[in-house]
């Protein structure tokens, strides 16, 4: 009786140390700043969509990876307390969303729709467009 007792704790605590360590690895990893991660690969806004569209590229390669992108704002978003931007390429039918990082709020509250923008971000996926997280604005010393 008292090994069934002894095996039983040490599967709990097992199973409690697995839960803490999940939680740790899923929850608690802060994300590194995008501007501490190496650019994989740039591309123009017209590009990215372009072959994207016609599949000539494999966007599931580049999903997780900071790809820098250069483009036309759309138009520019601000909803649950983060800015988004909508990139646009030559066709009005795809685009491409950033949603920036919280520090970036100065530097896009002087951009305006239509004006170029060189952006860095984390590919996270695409349906219709293309959607990349933690966003910041490249062209720094034009808009500090």
């Amino acid at each position: 009786m008292k090994k069934r007792i002894k095996y039983g704790l040490f599967l709990l605590l097992s199973l409690v140390c697995i839960c803490f360590l999940l939680k740790y690895l899923i929850f608690d990893r802060e994300m590194k700043e995008t501007q501490e991660i190496q650019t994989y690969k740039a591309f123009h806004a017209n590009q990215l969509l372009l072959e994207s569209n016609h599949k000539n590229l494999n966007l599931e390669s580049l999903i997780e990876k900071a790809i820098e992108i250069e483009g036309e704002i759309k138009e520019i978003v601000y909803k649950h307390h983060k800015y988004s931007l909508l990139i646009k390429g030559n066709e009005n039918k795809f685009y491409i969303l950033c949603e920036m990082q919280a520090d970036q709020n100065s530097k896009i509250s002087k951009l305006k729709p239509g004006e170029n923008v060189k952006l860095k971000g984390i590919l996270k996926g695409f349906l219709m467009d293309i959607i990349l997280l933690n966003c910041i604005i490249l062209d720094k010393e034009i808009y500090e």
